[in-house]
This record gives structure tokens, sequence and C-alpha cells, in this order.
């Protein structure tokens, strides 16, 4: 059982994030993305394929960081991606258990910089398959 959360990135992101022949960053507050809207965007697993499927579908590779949910537990909140909505009325099963989370309309959103590369627990390519994202693992 996955207990990890997931950040999708472009090639250019992931290219910036992790520039050949330089040091990982040691703390990253998000995408341009992320930033406009004030929290890092993250997925579980059950929702990465219809993330990147809706918000990538334009790029055929992305990559996927799996982050490791207990070291940023205490500064993510499981929230819905309407605005005004709370996981209450959501319905959400459990907001420390991203595993449980396969049909519930709430994201991980993670407020406050991840400390890299301690978070990350692997880095997955992934591509399309006749033009839509196939389930990550």
């Amino acid at each position: 059982m996955n207990r990890n959360v997931f950040k999708i990135l472009t090639l250019d992101e992931y290219r910036q994030l992790f520039p050949e022949g330089r040091a990982e960053p040691s703390a990253w507050a998000g995408t341009d993305f992320d930033l406009h809207d004030g929290f890092i965007h993250l997925s579980a697993l059950a929702q990465v394929r219809n993330t990147a499927n809706l918000f990538f579908k334009t790029h055929p590779s992305v990559k996927v960081l799996e982050i490791d949910w207990t070291k940023i537990q205490h500064q993510t909140r499981w929230e819905c991606p309407d605005s005004g909505c709370s996981h209450e009325s959501c319905g959400d099963p459990a907001l420390d258990r991203p595993e449980l989370v396969s049909g519930s309309r709430v994201y991980p959103h993670c407020y406050g910089p991840v400390e890299l590369p301690t978070v990350v627990h692997a880095v997955h390519d992934y591509r399309q398959i006749d033009g839509v994202y196939p389930e990550l693992l």
C-alpha cells in the first residue's frame, strides 16, 4: 500500500529543479503555478492518472516525484479544488491516509517548502500511451 504523495512536473520544470551537474536545492516552494496559488499541488497515487490527463495532456511525457508523506504531513492539508469547499463537504475518508482517497475529491496541498532531496522517495518517468496517461504504478 502506497502512502506517499506525488508531484507531476513537466520536463522543463524537472530540468529547472534538477539541473544536470548541479546539486539539488535544499528547499523548494513549487512550480510557478504552485507559487501563484500559494501551495504545492500534489496528488495521492489514486489521483495521479486523472491529474495528468486533465492538466498535462499536451505533454506526452512528464516526471513524477514520489514524496514521502510522513515528512510533509504537518504542512499539508487535504482540500477540494473548488473554492470554499472543505474536506467535510467532500466526504474525505481520512485526511492523513493518502492511500484511501481513491474516490475522493480532495487533494493534498502542501503549504510550505519541500525539503529536497530528503522528501523525494523516487522519480518516475511517466509517458502517455495513445495520448492518455495510464495508471502510474
